[in-house]
C-alpha cells in the first residue's frame, strides 16, 4: 500500500473522494481503513486516540452521508429541478403583500444531513463535529456546514436565518466558551454537551466496546477548553449532581436499551448503556446529596477521555429502601410500599435497562425540579462491599405526601456510600 493502490481495486465511496480530492487540488486524503491497519489491536488504539488532530487539522472532510455503506459511492441520479426552492405568485386579499413566493420541504436539511445514514453511525459524531468543514453528499443535494454557515444548493449563500434558529440542530455552530467557570458558563458548557450526547446516543455503533473511544475527540477538546475533568460522559466540576439525573428511551435502532455484559462504564455514567439518551440537563436550585467524591480509573492513563475499568461517586444523601409495586393499568408508574406492603408513596419510574424491572430497591433523591417535582435515582446493592450500590433506573414525583417521606431533612438521616 505505501507503494501504491491501483485506484479500480477500491469501493466506489473510496474512489469518488479521490475525484473530489482532486477537484479541491489537494494532496493528501486521509481514510480510515485505509490509514490505520485494521487486524492491528495495538495501530488501532494508537490511531483512535490520534483521530481528533487528524479532523481538526483537515482542510475539509468528505461525507458519504446517503451512503449506506462504502460501496453506494457519493454521487446519486436525481432530478437538478427539484434542488431549487419553488416558486410561486401569490395575489392576496386584504393588506397582505402580493408577489413571489418560494416555498420548500421544511424538513430537507434533517432528512438530508441529519438522518441520512452516515450521520446514524456514533463515530462520525466526532468526525463531524472535530472538522473545520464539512461537505455531505446526499441523494438530493450537496449540503455543506462549518462553523459560521450551513449552505446547500437550494440556499447557496446559506441558509435563511429562521431556518436555522427554528427548524435545525446548527451542530456545527457549538461554541465551547474557555474556562466556564460562571454559572451561566457552566449552564451553556451543558447544553452545548447536551447536543453532542443526544446526536452521539442517537446513533449506533458496530463494536459496544467502542462506546467511550468514539467520543473521546470530542470530550477532549471540550475537557481542553474548560478544564473540567471528564467522568466517563460527565463533567465533575459542573453540577455533577444534576448530570446524573439522566433517563433512557428506546434507541434509534428500536431495540431496547441493555447493559453490555462486559463492562464499560460505572453505572452511574449513560456510557455504561446501549441507549438512547434524550432530554437536557436541568440545573435544580434544591439539590438534596452532597458528592464527597468522584472518580474513575482509565485504562490508559494517558488517554484521559478514553476507555475506564472502574468509576465511584461518593455521596451523603439519604437513602430509603423501599419495595416497588406496578401501579395496574399505567405505563411506568410505582407504589412505594413497606414490607407489609403498607403503600407510602407514589413514583414514575425509567428503569435503565428495559427488560429489568426491580421489585426492591433504593432510593436517592437527588433535587427538586421544575418547582415541586422531585427526582432522583434506583439504586440496588452490589453485594460485594458495605454501603455499595449501583444505579438501575431514574425515578420522579409530583406526590406530596411521597416528598415528606423521602426529604427529610434531618442530619441523622444522611448517610455515606458509594456508587459503582
Amino acid at each position: 500500500m505505501k507503494t501504491g493502490i491501483f485506484v479500480g481495486d477500491l469501493p466506489r465511496s473510496f474512489q469518488h473522494a479521490i475525484v473530489v480530492t482532486g477537484w479541491f487540488h489537494c494532496r493528501y486524503l486521509w481514510i480510515d481503513s485505509l490509514c490505520i491497519i485494521q487486524d492491528s489491536t495495538e495501530d488501532w488504539q494508537n490511531e483512535s486516540s490520534l483521530m481528533r488532530h487528524v479532523y481538526k487539522n483537515a482542510w475539509l472532510n468528505i461525507s458519504a452521508t446517503a451512503a449506506a455503506d462504502s460501496s453506494s459511492g457519493l454521487f446519486f441520479d436525481r432530478k437538478p429541478s427539484l434542488v431549487s426552492a419553488g416558486a410561486v405568485f401569490i395575489s392576496w386579499e386584504g393588506n397582505l403583500p402580493t408577489g413571489m413566493f418560494y416555498f420548500f420541504l421544511r424538513d430537507f436539511w434533517e432528512d438530508g444531513v441529519g438522518r441520512a445514514p452516515l450521520n446514524r453511525r456514533a463515530w462520525v459524531v466526532q468526525e463531524r463535529f472535530l472538522s473545520r468543514r464539512n461537505l455531505h453528499f446526499g441523494s438530493r443535494g450537496i449540503y455543506f456546514e462549518c462553523h459560521v454557515m450551513e449552505a446547500c444548493e437550494t440556499f447557496p449563500k446559506g441558509l435563511p436565518t429562521f431556518f436555522k434558529e427554528a427548524l435545525i440542530n446548527r451542530f456545527k455552530a457549538i461554541d465551547v466558551p474557555p474556562v466556564p467557570t460562571a454559572t451561566a458558563g457552566a449552564k451553556s458548557f451543558l447544553r452545548n454537551w447536551q447536543k453532542i450526547t443526544n446526536a452521539y446516543t442517537n446513533s449506533s455503533l458496530t463494536y459496544a466496546s467502542d462506546k467511550l473511544v468514539a467520543l473521546s475527540g470530542v470530550a477532549d477538546e471540550f475537557q481542553n477548553m474548560s478544564n473540567y475533568t471528564y467522568l466517563a460522559g460527565l463533567w465533575k466540576e459542573c453540577f455533577l449532581a444534576n448530570q446524573l439525573l439522566w433517563r433512557t428511551r428506546k434507541r434509534v435502532s428500536g431495540q431496547p436499551s441493555v447493559r453490555p455484559s462486559i463492562y464499560r462504564a460505572p453505572s452511574w455514567s449513560w456510557l455504561s448503556l446501549d441507549a438512547n439518551i434524550p432530554g437536557s440537563v436541568i440545573i435544580g436550585p434544591s439539590v438534596l446529596i452532597e458528592i464527597l467524591d468522584a472518580h474513575t480509573t482509565l485504562v490508559d492513563d494517558n488517554s484521559p477521555t478514553g476507555q475506564v475499568k472502574h468509576g465511584v461517586i461518593r455521596v451523603r444523601g439519604q437513602l430509603e429502601k423501599v419495595y416497588l409495586q406496578k401501579v395496574p393499568r399505567t405505563r411506568d408508574s410505582y407504589s412505594i410500599c413497606e414490607e407489609d406492603d403498607k403503600k407510602t408513596g407514589l413514583l414514575t419510574v425509567a428503569f435503565d435497562e428495559t427488560a429489568f424491572r426491580a421489585t426492591q430497591a433504593y432510593i436517592m433523591p437527588v433535587m427538586f425540579s421544575r418547582g415541586d417535582t422531585l427526582e432522583g435515582l434506583l439504586l440496588v446493592s452490589t453485594e460485594q462491599a458495605p454501603a455499595e450500590f449501583r444505579r438501575v433506573g431514574f425515578f420522579e414525583s409530583d406526590d406530596e405526601e411521597t416528598h415528606e417521606q423521602l426529604t427529610k431533612q434531618d442530619t441523622e438521616n444522611k448517610i455515606i456510600f458509594t456508587i459503582v
